[in-house]
């Protein structure tokens, strides 16, 4: 077997401007997800896979994506940092990234989504296949109406991009944002910017199309966290999973050494932490450290509450994620909404 991939980049650059207002104190990659910050959820997924070295792009709020790293290593992974001005994306991005890169196949990833997809699995299809870049995909059916088609032929070549169709696809996906890529393509990238999907994968599919690939998943959970809805969904779904003993999130909690403790059926606090007397809650809900409750409160199924939050009395909370430090002033009832400092984002139905 060739030897396995170790590198991998975050594309961790973006404004986020899906999930304003709250990407405007907090880069998207710091924004937590079942209480935790999204890059770790995306490292941890790099780890399960081997990587050992990787490498972020920053352009917005750099400074707080920094300090968020400089007084932790997750999961012993060795990090580097690439500044951009202007901004350069996905493409431009992975091109100024290049001197951590070059050299050996590398994974790279958006900073986006949560998934159990086994990477590594995907990976050895590529090296077996001497592929020069392979798009994963996924098959979600319920879901498929809100993202683009990915299609490849019976050998799981790419022939059709939203832009772009080389040929008839006998299978079609949703793109989870991971690719694996050999170095060689960063000679068909420059230093401007401009998207991976846009400039190296028609140029590939033209040229080598028989080294490009789309590799479709079946087995296993893949959850979008780019806007609001995407965001409410993917909390919910997390809340079931973790009822499920979902083992991603088991071995994902382990690693932290988060010590989450399920005080009432399907209601999960962190160890240490009490809750006060009135307040009356249903599972599944999932409690941070630190949060305060001044006065009566109802907490219904499927809430999310992060560190250090301030709840007043003759509140109630369901079906809603409330973010660190948020305030739920007297008597609010909220539902179906995220919860940001005093901002209130109400959830679509449409993820």
């Amino acid at each position: 077997m060739a030897e396995p991939i170790k590198k991998a980049m975050v594309l961790t650059a973006g404004l986020g401007t899906r999930l304003n207002p709250i990407t405007q104190k907090l880069p998207k990659p710091l924004v937590s997800v079942l209480n935790i910050p999204n890059i770790i959820h995306v490292l941890f997924s790099l780890k399960r896979a081997g990587i050992e070295e990787v490498v972020m792009n920053l352009f917005h709020l750099p400074e707080t994506m920094e300090d968020f790293f400089k007084l932790r290593s997750p999961f012993n992974l060795s990090l580097e940092f690439t500044r951009e001005n202007p901004i350069l994306g996905t493409g431009g991005g992975v091109k100024n990234a290049e001197q951590y890169l070059k050299g050996a196949p590398f994974v790279l990833a958006n900073c986006d989504f949560v998934s159990d997809i086994n990477i590594l699995n995907h990976i050895e299809n590529h090296l077996e296949k001497k592929a020069l870049a392979s798009m994963l995909l996924i098959q979600d059916p319920a879901r498929a109406h809100l993202y683009s088609e990915v299609g490849v032929d019976s050998n799981s070549n790419l022939v059709s991009l939203p832009k772009l169709k080389t040929h008839q696809a006998v299978r079609s996906g949703i793109f989870t944002g991971i690719h694996i890529l050999n170095s060689e393509v960063l000679d068909l990238l420059e230093s401007k910017p401009c998207g991976i999907n846009d400039v190296l994968y028609p140029k590939l599919m033209q040229q080598f199309p028989d080294r490009v690939f789309g590799f479709v998943d079946s087995n296993c959970f893949w959850l979008d966290t780019g806007d609001v809805p995407a965001f409410y969904f993917t909390s919910r779904r997390l809340l079931e999973l973790l009822s499920t003993h979902s083992p991603y999130l088991e071995d994902l909690f382990q690693e932290l050494e988060v010590p989450l403790e399920e005080i009432l059926p399907q209601v999960w606090i962190e160890k240490g932490e009490k809750l006060p007397k009135n307040v009356t809650i249903k599972g599944p809900v999932i409690i941070g450290k630190g949060t305060l409750f001044t006065g009566d409160c109802n907490v219904g199924p499927y809430s999310i509450i992060g560190d250090n939050c301030l709840i007043e009395g003759q509140t109630s909370i369901e079906s809603s994620v409330l973010l660190s430090n948020s305030k739920l002033s007297f008597g609010t009832r909220l539902s179906q909404s995220l919860l940001f400092e005093n901002s209130i984002l109400k959830a679509s139905d449409s993820a």
